[in-house]
């Protein structure tokens, strides 16, 4: 079993008395062999975080903005479509 106090990403829950641990605050996090959920416990529960607990690190986005495509009345882009349409021709031996 290992135990690490880390900073909450979001509001969560605590696993023992179901009290909301906020953002950033420390909670305790236990993580159990053969299983993939840690279980999430609040200072209230297990005792007081240490104090040189680090702030949470928010990490960068490096993700360009969504872009808005233009869709056909079938939900497909236009691009698409030609291409679609182009294939088919093909298969059935039609010119373009």
């Amino acid at each position: 079993m290992m135990r690490e106090w880390r900073r909450v990403p979001a509001d969560t829950l605590c696993g023992n008395c179901s009290n909301t641990i906020p953002q950033d605050e420390p909670a305790i996090y236990i993580k159990l062999e053969n299983v993939k959920r840690e279980l999430v416990r609040c200072q209230s529960c297990i005792g007081v975080a240490p104090p040189d607990l680090p702030p949470r690190i928010r990490p960068q986005s490096t993700t360009k903005p969504m872009q808005k495509l233009k869709r056909t009345a079938l939900g497909m882009t236009r691009e698409r479509v030609e291409s679609e349409l182009a294939a088919t021709a093909r298969m059935l031996g039609e010119r373009e």
